[in-house]
């Protein structure tokens, strides 16, 4: 008997309160991953919003202190901050190797752009685009890579010219050598639900070698629901499902988070401005609904919490707020609070210590 209250004593205290952490340099767009080791990689935008350039740091020290900003993009000012959704995203791949997506500005305009960091190299691979002759290219790209060389682009865009919102595929440019080399693009899969225009994807692979992608369609041009697309272990064949519907007229510029690890495969995503999360299977609002909330972003630790964060009433050239989460390991919401202080295009991320206290970034 008391070895069982024990223990539901200890599942119901609440992990300890986040600490919050700047971005260096005054940069916006923070995304964090860190590798086994705890080791921290640190993506940010400086300069231009409109042509700028990303930057990558690391930190071996929980974020107490970073190297020197690593240019990422050979071209300079050929990235883009405008709009929160068409930044960088970055992935860990084979032997720490790191691989970052951008959507191309400037001199690289209307591309889907790449390049990668071996893990003990000092510099960036040059830039290439992995778009083929997809057109259109709006919204956010992701990546995702897997331990065994896979990495994989993902980004919405048409087929031809002229073509409407409604005719907007998902395309998958895929690497076998770890970002050598790339294949050209192929439709991630044959339902027509269109994409939303300017939303971000998110992809991501799982400890199994599947891939996972979430998007937001525009059948209709009205119907702006929330997929989740998950492929076979290959990472070929793509199956679907409508997530949450969200019905609108509009593109609400919108993006994802994604977890997926022995704990759960987790996604989350707003819906008329408030941000779910599915855990465990089951869907959980997370956000006030009284509150602007968009563009999430996911971070677990090592006893299975999660922390979610998000922006609050950012919009066009408008600097905002973040409100943030924490569910313990059975998605039972715990503790939550809001923070002002979010720049004008910028996002919200999260790494965890090693004593599980999670750190946010803004």
């Amino acid at each position: 008997m008391v070895l069982i209250a024990a223990v539901l004593i200890i599942s119901v205290i609440p992990t300890q309160t986040p600490s919050f952490l700047r971005v260096p340099d005054s940069e916006i767009q923070p995304q964090c991953v860190q590798d086994s080791a705890g080791n921290l990689f640190l993506l940010s935008y400086k300069g231009d919003p409109y042509n700028g350039n990303l930057v990558l740091r690391e930190s071996h020290d929980e974020g107490q202190t970073f190297s020197s900003p690593i240019p990422v993009n050979s071209i300079p000012n050929s990235a883009i901050a405008v709009g929160n959704i068409r930044g960088g995203q970055l992935a860990l791949g084979k032997d720490g190797s790191i691989h970052v997506v951008w959507n191309g500005s400037g001199p690289e305009g209307n591309k889907v752009v790449y390049a990668k960091k071996e893990s003990k190299a000092r510099t960036f691979t040059r830039q290439v685009a992995v778009h083929g002759k997809t057109t259109g290219i709006d919204g956010g790209a992701s990546i995702a890579a897997d331990a065994n060389g896979n990495v994989y682009v993902v980004w919405h865009a048409n087929e031809k010219v002229g073509q409407k919102e409604v005719d907007r595929k998902l395309w998958l440019a895929r690497s076998s050598d770890n970002g050598e080399h790339f294949s050209l693009p192929i439709p991630v899969w044959t339902r027509n639900t269109g994409a939303c225009g300017c939303c971000s994807v998110k992809a991501l692979t799982d400890r199994n070698g599947k891939v996972l992608i979430a998007y937001r369609a525009a059948t209709d041009e009205i119907h702006r629901d929330t997929f989740l697309l998950e492929s076979d272990p290959s990472g070929r064949n793509f199956t679907g499902n409508r997530v949450h519907a969200w019905d609108l007229n509009y593109c609400p510029m919108s993006s994802y988070s994604m977890l997926a690890d022995n704990f759960d495969s987790t996604i989350s995503w707003e819906t008329k401005n408030q941000i779910f999360c599915r855990f465990k299977g089951k869907i959980i609002p997370i956000s006030p609904q009284n509150q602007k909330a968009q563009h999430p972003f996911l971070c677990r630790n090592s006893v299975g919490e999660t922390i979610v964060t998000w922006t609050i009433d950012v919009g066009w050239n408008t600097a905002g707020s973040l409100g943030w989460c924490v569910l313990d390991a059975t998605g039972t919401p715990r503790q939550s609070g809001s923070r002002p202080g979010v720049p004008t295009w910028s996002l919200v991320s999260a790494f965890a210590k090693a004593n599980n206290q999670f750190i946010i970034v803004y």
